[in-house]
């Protein structure tokens, strides 16, 4: 599959993070679609079928680990879920074992988040 065929949800309520993130996706050829909380990016999930999903783990309304849950109704596995966030190691472990694929320390750099989509 081409980068240009890849759709990489990417969830955050910072939108400082969509954008630099969001920019530093398309320009390596990534189809970027954003939400800015857990209820958007369950509508967009469903909407454009996503081959990635990048989410933050605190958002309002519904926090990372729920959504993760959620985004598991739409597509039970064969999504990948990688989370970021200013967490301790049990955040990331549970949102591991919730599904998650990997989980990114905030404050990250955008070229390593694009690295590890890579």
């Amino acid at each position: 599959m081409k980068k240009k065929d890849i759709t990489i949800l990417l969830v955050d309520d910072e939108q400082d993070i969509l954008e630099i993130v969001g920019y530093n996706l398309e320009q390596e050829g990534y189809q970027i679609i954003t939400a800015s909380d857990g209820k958007e990016a369950v509508a967009k999930a469903k909407k454009h079928l996503p081959q990635l999903i990048i989410m933050d783990v605190m958002m309002p309304e519904m926090d990372g680990i729920e959504l993760i849950r959620k985004a598991r109704l739409v597509s039970p596995a064969l999504v990948p879920i990688v989370m970021t966030g200013y967490a301790t190691l049990e955040t990331a472990r549970a949102a591991v074992k919730e599904g998650a694929y990997d989980y990114v320390l905030k404050p990250f750099s955008p070229r390593e988040l694009v690295t590890r989509v890579r």
